[in-house]
């Protein structure tokens, strides 16, 4: 297995839980330990992942979108495809950026709807469609593929949106979370502007909490999630006051 074969399963494995054991990951790619121990000192050295006792820690906020884009990357798809749907031709949709929402992008170019982002990478996708595109202002963040403004004025607040969809670090019973200050500030302006605000969440984002706070489960309309749930996961889910959508 080449070394970036063995980056991509070490990230996999991290994308569904906390903690790797160096042990578990030689036994996933048959490579040594020393091998291993490499990968992690590796990975470690680009930030995409902890080094601990026995093991490697997530960072997966840190990972490069184009890595984190094929991290359960069938489920994903599935969950991009359904958030298209939901949306009517004419529609001002607010889109954040992320690895689901890019994903996105394939199913709406053939669709006619204004498309205000904060993502590079949704947006130089969809420069051949036949959308209507507004790229939010401010610092390139090259790792994430977004666009965030530093500042208080922001170009999202001219807008009011039929729709906000957007993609989360972590979903627990206390709400959604992310870890980019800057980010959730942007995210909460979507919320603020939009009549509908739809959550995209991959199963392994479910019992994970990141620093910030999102906003309330009373403010979400939405979540579109795959069909892998975990039962003490859609136990809780299933008693939110929103929409639970499966693929």
């Amino acid at each position: 297995m080449l070394d970036q074969e063995r980056e991509k399963l070490i990230a996999d494995l991290l994308s569904q839980k906390a903690f790797v054991s160096l042990q578990e990951v030689v036994a996933a790619c048959g490579a040594s330990a020393v091998t291993v121990r490499r990968d992690f000192t590796r990975m470690e050295a680009q930030g995409l992942l902890e080094r601990i006792h026995g093991g490697a820690k997530s960072t997966m906020e840190n990972l490069p979108l184009d890595i984190r884009r094929t991290v359960m990357f069938e489920e994903k798809t599935r969950i991009a495809e359904k958030a298209v749907a939901m949306c009517a031709d004419g529609e001002t949709v607010f889109i954040d950026g992320g690895s689901t929402t890019s994903q996105m992008a394939a199913h709406l170019k053939p669709r006619r709807l204004e498309i205000v982002t904060n993502s590079l990478v949704l947006a130089t996708a969809l420069l051949d469609s036949r959308n209507e595109l507004v790229l939010t202002g401010g610092s390139v963040l090259p790792r994430q593929g977004l666009v965030l403004n530093p500042f208080e004025d922001d170009l999202i607040d001219r807008y009011r949106a039929a729709k906000a969809i957007m993609g989360v670090g972590g979903l627990d019973p206390v709400g959604p979370t992310n870890d980019e200050p800057r980010l959730i500030r942007f995210e909460q302006k979507m919320i603020a502007h939009a009549d509908e605000i739809i959550l995209l969440a991959d199963s392994a984002k479910l019992g994970k909490r990141e620093k910030l706070l999102l906003c309330e489960y009373s403010k979400i309309s939405a979540i579109i999630t795959d069909s892998n749930l975990a039962p003490e996961h859609r136990a809780w889910l299933d008693k939110l006051p929103l929409t639970l959508i499966t693929v």
